[in-house]
């Protein structure tokens, strides 16, 4: 017996190793993807349009920037909000989670030299600006429980005025599932 044969007479014949190459080759194609390029497990979102809010502040969910989340699953937040306001409205921001989450974030803003705040799901943060544009930075985690959802985050003006408080485009979330 060749070597052919023996292996083929280990798996029991050819009809039952073409049967186990095509369970193998049916397996989802983005998770084999996914897997090879390391990005199993991430959710990677950009603003690609600048988003304006003016004379309200009603906070509204930041366009584009979103991420699905199962439940019961434990996620690493990483994000850049890049901001431009004036003095008088300045800007307010918060999270949204899906129901029952338990979520901790600290925001960092870059070039106003502002004090770390912790954030908490539906308690918005607000800064004084200077006019110029700056930039939110976001770390955080959440913890979903038994509610698949999507966490955004979102944004208004501190004091409602008539000038544009913008989210600028370039702005990311970037979410991983530890587990």
């Amino acid at each position: 017996m060749n070597k052919l044969e023996s292996a083929l007479s280990q798996i029991g014949s050819p009809l039952r190793l073409r049967k186990l190459i095509q369970e193998l080759l049916a397996t989802d194609i983005t998770t084999h993807a996914a897997l090879l390029t390391g990005t199993h497990g991430e959710i990677n979102s950009i603003l690609t349009a600048d988003q304006t809010v003016n004379n309200s502040t009603t906070l509204v969910n930041i366009t584009g920037l979103v991420a699905a989340l199962e439940a019961n699953k434990l996620y690493a937040i990483l994000a850049a909000l890049c901001f431009a306001t004036g003095a008088v409205p300045d800007i307010k921001w918060a999270w949204t989670v899906p129901t029952g989450a338990t979520f901790q974030v600290v925001n960092r803003i870059i070039d106003l030299g502002a004090d770390r705040e912790q954030s908490t799901s539906g308690t918005a943060s607000s800064i004084s600006a200077d006019g110029s544009q700056d930039i939110i930075m976001s770390m955080g985690w959440v913890k979903t429980g038994a509610n698949a959802g999507n966490l955004q985050p979102q944004f208004a003006q501190a004091t409602a005025d008539a000038s544009d408080t913008k989210m600028l485009i370039g702005s990311w979330l970037f979410v991983k599932k530890l587990a």
